[in-house]
């Protein structure tokens, strides 16, 4: 996407939970149903245009394996691990509007916290594999390169022996 191109994936990473947690302050500071509805529309529009391609950017260092049993634990177990966590959350809170809202918020803003700190972790590491396999991927091609230069002078030897 243009937005990953333009300012990079560690900084994509923390876009996502920063929106989240600036929808959080505007629905506890202005509780109307209208910003609700608002702030979700703009999160999906979000999800479907930084986060979801910023995640599956975050595989590409890793191999084929890796990759297929990670995403399947977390598309499978890991998100409807969060939709229960907030779901028990919901139904505890469930007898009062007020304390859903003022508890709720609190909580989502924890997790929220734990989110970013996470996605900058997860940035630096991404970060740090990409150019461990770009440098090896040099290395490679520097040591191949000299292959083909030994390969060619052995060759013009015999050439020139003849």
């Amino acid at each position: 996407s243009y937005l990953l191109r333009k300012l990079g994936l560690r900084l994509c990473l923390l876009i996502f939970p920063t929106a989240v947690g600036l929808v959080l302050l505007g629905v506890f500071m202005v509780p109307v149903l209208s910003i609700v509805f608002f702030a979700q529309v703009c999160l999906k529009g979000l999800s479907y245009a930084i986060n979801n391609p910023s995640k599956e950017m975050l595989y590409i260092p890793t191999g084929p394996d890796v990759k297929f049993k990670v995403k399947s634990w977390i598309d499978m177990f890991g998100g409807r691990s969060a939709k229960a966590l907030g779901a028990f959350t919901v139904d505890h809170l469930k007898e009062s509007i007020d304390t859903l809202l003022h508890v709720g918020t609190l909580v989502a803003f924890v997790w929220v916290g734990v989110w970013f700190f996470t996605a900058l972790f997860v940035g630096r590491t991404w970060h740090t594999l990409t150019l461990e396999n770009e440098a090896k991927a040099k290395n490679t091609d520097l040591e191949n390169s000299e292959l083909e230069i030994k390969t060619v002078s052995i060759d013009e030897m015999d050439s020139e022996e003849s």
